[in-house]
């Protein structure tokens, strides 16, 4: 748990622009699902390298309730059960069909891929990473790529099945299109 979730939020952190792109709104400005903070970085290798449950809850309670909520993920129930929790607050509330389709995708795609990633480099992003993440549109085109769903680098569709595939050419357009209504918005938005 403590090195999927430490994956996620490097994920997490490469990909904000795209991710809060694609809600076209102002999420990332707003105290309930701000940007993860540079400390981020610290308490994930915190809890990666220690031993103690204890600590790791602290270390994820540090981390705040940003765009990936990581405070629940070493929680137990009163019968001292695991009932570990990463909550996604980087998107708004919306009853568009296409709108939830896409962050669903995007939510089981960036797990997966922090599932199966065996490497990770810095918690910021790399000059590659930085290039490709200039505007929210590249930044999702890049998110795309990343997670199989456009291109040809990975030979399966990380979080697209069912609906979610077969919708894809339908709701990546509104996807698009928010992006570009963000990157109007919020040109010089530090993601």
């Amino acid at each position: 748990m403590s090195e999927f979730i430490r994956k996620l939020a490097h994920i997490a952190k490469w990909h904000a622009r795209s991710l809060y792109g694609q809600t076209g709104t102002d999420r990332h400005l707003n105290h309930y699902s701000h940007p993860l903070y540079e400390q981020t970085a610290e308490h994930m290798r915190k809890i990666v390298t220690c031993e103690q449950e204890r600590v790791k809850a602290e270390c994820a309670e540090q981390c705040g309730r940003g765009m990936v909520n990581f405070r629940k993920a070493f929680k137990r129930d009163r019968d001292g059960r695991f009932i570990g929790v990463v909550e996604f607050r980087v998107f708004a509330g919306t009853l568009n069909i296409e709108k939830i389709l896409h962050h669903l995708a995007s939510v089981l795609g960036l797990c997966r891929r922090a599932h199966e990633v065996q490497c990770l480099g810095a918690f910021g992003k790399n000059k590659i990473q930085a290039k490709r993440t200039a505007t929210a549109s590249d930044g999702l085109l890049f998110l795309w790529d990343y997670l199989g769903w456009t291109g040809s680098a990975r030979s399966v569709a990380l979080g697209l099945f069912g609906k979610l595939h077969s919708e894809f050419r339908h709701y990546r357009k509104n996807a698009q299109r928010l992006c570009q209504q963000f990157d109007s918005r919020y040109p010089d938005a530090n993601l």
